[in-house]
């Protein structure tokens, strides 16, 4: 779909199936994070969102990194993105909801599946994840995707714009954003939800842009919308007095 001329509002609509009429936006960092911060980060967000039963919405991408013994072969890197996947089969009332722009050609690959993106430094991969309710791939039309430098910004624009038609056209709705590490276009987000007055919940430790935004006091004073978690208990807390968790 072109992202430029295809009203949210027709997206919004079709997501009326969740159990509950609340969006949750999983943002933040896959790069520059270890397995092991991978691995943290499904950790904290799944006993976060365990119960959750609306939509959540997130970039519905998968990563594979290259073996260290043959370049032909590849396993799943642990990402945030692995979470609502996980979550969809516990939570059986949620909607699991992808937003991809296109940044490449596709290329299909009968053991991974739709490849959309190749890092050559490193090897890695992204395909789409062939696990979710429903997959948005964003393009300016069938042949061209978006330029690079504005790959993620795409992203996270058009996410605004479904929550905000969401959150205009459904009665008792709500919303939270829920970021977890991130660089520069998680900061951008950040703000935009903060600028609306829409709540936020930060993940304290979970570094890089959050972290940092956790720790300027005088920002967070600025914007009583956000919320600053230490722990997935707290971001549970906050979760349910926002009215997403029962």
């Amino acid at each position: 779909m072109n992202a430029e001329d295809q009203p949210s509002s027709v997206i919004s609509a079709k997501l009326g199936n969740a159990e509950k009429p609340f969006f949750v936006r999983l943002t933040g960092g896959c790069g520059f994070m270890s397995r092991s911060d991978g691995e943290e980060s499904i950790k904290v967000l799944l006993d976060t969102l365990t119960g959750f039963n609306g939509v959540l919405l997130y970039g519905g991408t998968r990563v594979y990194e290259p073996s260290s013994s043959s370049l032909s072969e590849f396993s799943v890197f642990p990402t945030i993105l692995e979470v609502p996947p996980m979550l969809r089969k516990i939570n059986r009332g949620m909607m699991s909801f992808g937003i991809i722009p296109r940044l490449t050609n596709v290329e299909f690959d009968a053991d991974l599946g739709l490849i959309i993106s190749k890092n050559d430094e490193n090897g890695f991969l992204t395909v789409i994840h062939p696990n979710q309710d429903i997959c948005l791939v964003l393009q300016r039309d069938v042949d061209r995707g978006f330029p690079g430098d504005k790959y993620w910004d795409i992203e996270w624009r058009f996410c605004l714009e479904v929550v905000k038609s969401f959150l205009e056209n459904r009665n008792n709705s709500g919303t939270v954003l829920i970021s977890y590490n991130g660089g520069v276009s998680t900061g951008k987000e950040i703000e935009a939800w903060a600028n609306n007055n829409w709540p936020v919940i930060l993940f304290e430790n979970s570094g890089r842009v959050t972290t940092e935004f956790c720790r300027n006091t005088e920002w967070l004073a600025a914007h009583p919308s956000v919320f600053v978690a230490k722990s997935s208990e707290d971001a549970r807390e906050q979760l349910t007095l926002l009215g997403g968790l029962s």
